[in-house]
């Protein structure tokens, strides 16, 4: 109910979706009115909106400027092998599963484990599963025309499910007393 009636109220007070979903998750945690605790669901799906968020944000990238910037990103991905193999296996294993498989939800679902894949694969060497959901659309973007009915299933469970759930997970962290308790933290 938050992810539907949060943004129809914010909107009609002109406060974007994404902050309405943080004011809301302030408003039901621990912190505000206490109505929901955030438990391991909360987690998971946060962490899921996270890795959703950065694989949107490759997909959405423009591949026509990397030339520019080739230098920069080859030295980057030297410097984590895990990178060159999401870099260099991903999109043969897309392109072969996206051609072999052509019903939607088969390949939504084959696209999430690519994500979870990539963001497991960073966190198996060290580094931030964020940073493999990005590179999974960002070799996974020339895949996924930007008008598909993959894309659109992409975009809109990101948008509707994983995303809220986030944000809401992130506003149950705040403790706005925390803002009026101190003067240091007003100056912040």
């Amino acid at each position: 109910c938050i992810i539907l009636f949060a943004p129809v109220l914010l909107n009609k007070l002109k406060i974007p979706h994404l902050i309405g979903m943080i004011l809301a998750g302030i408003l039901i945690g621990e912190h505000g009115f206490d109505i929901l605790a955030r438990d391991s669901s909360f987690e998971l799906f946060g962490q899921v909106g996270l890795y959703y968020i950065m694989f949107l944000a490759g997909l959405e990238m423009n591949m026509e400027d990397f030339p520019a910037i080739r230098g920069k990103a080859i030295v980057f991905g030297i410097l984590a092998f895990i990178i060159l193999f999401i870099i260099y296996s991903f999109p043969r294993i897309g392109r072969w599963f996206l051609r072999k498989y052509e019903d939607g939800i088969v390949q939504f679902i084959f696209i999430l484990a690519m994500v979870f894949l990539a963001a497991g694969l960073m966190e198996l060497v060290g580094m931030e599963g964020i940073l493999g959901a990005f590179f999974a659309g960002l070799v996974l973007n020339r895949l996924i025309p930007p008008v598909s009915p993959l894309r659109n299933y992409l975009e809109f469970v990101g948008n509707a499910l994983f995303i809220p759930y986030f944000l809401i997970g992130v506003g149950m962290l705040i403790d706005v007393r925390v803002f009026f308790g101190h003067i240091e933290s007003m100056k912040v």
